[in-house]
């Protein structure tokens, strides 16, 4: 009997470090634009029980669940009419809210990247509601484009490159 449970242990011990690695691996890849793991990934989330499981742990969070004060790897760009004029937005009071902007442009690359035309469609909804709330302010500028950019992180065969961005996404309003 002790064995038994001594086995069960193991499994379910291995089963959990299989996925910290699973998804820590898809995320450090799909930085880069390398995609190998995404089928994988997206058969594990369609388990209910281990889709419950990742949330409850926290685990597909990857890195940011264990350093929440990570930069984001992406960039979101609001133009005015002129080209050369950004709009500086959000302004955030907290953290917290902070924080929450960087996981919601990490979602947002994931759902605009999707195969799936459904998902797309919810991502560029997302943005344009993100556009309506900052025009709501009273020293709102109106957007007519926007852009998402994701960071190119350097590479062993080029460590001391410059930080790059590539836009990922590109949206006229």
């Amino acid at each position: 009997m002790k064995s038994l449970r001594h086995s069960i242990y193991l499994l379910l011990a291995s089963i959990h470090f299989a996925l910290i690695i699973l998804y820590n691996l898809h995320s450090i890849l799909s930085e880069h634009g390398q995609y190998p793991l995404e089928r994988f990934v997206r058969i594990v989330n369609g388990i209910p029980l281990i889709r419950q499981y990742l949330i409850w742990s926290g685990t597909e969070t990857v890195y940011g669940f264990f350093a929440p004060s990570v930069g984001s790897q992406h960039i979101l760009l609001l133009y005015t009419n002129d080209k050369n004029e950004v709009v500086s937005y959000p302004i955030f009071s907290s953290k917290k809210g902070r924080f929450r902007y960087v996981s919601f442009l990490a979602q947002l690359d994931d759902r605009l990247r999707d195969t799936d035309t459904l998902l797309q469609s919810y991502g560029k909804a997302l943005l344009k509601g993100l556009v309506k709330q900052y025009e709501k302010r009273p020293d709102a500028k109106q957007i007519k484009l926007l852009e998402l950019y994701v960071a190119i992180q350097a590479t062993l065969a080029e460590p001391l490159a410059r930080l790059r961005y590539k836009r990922i996404y590109h949206l006229s309003l």
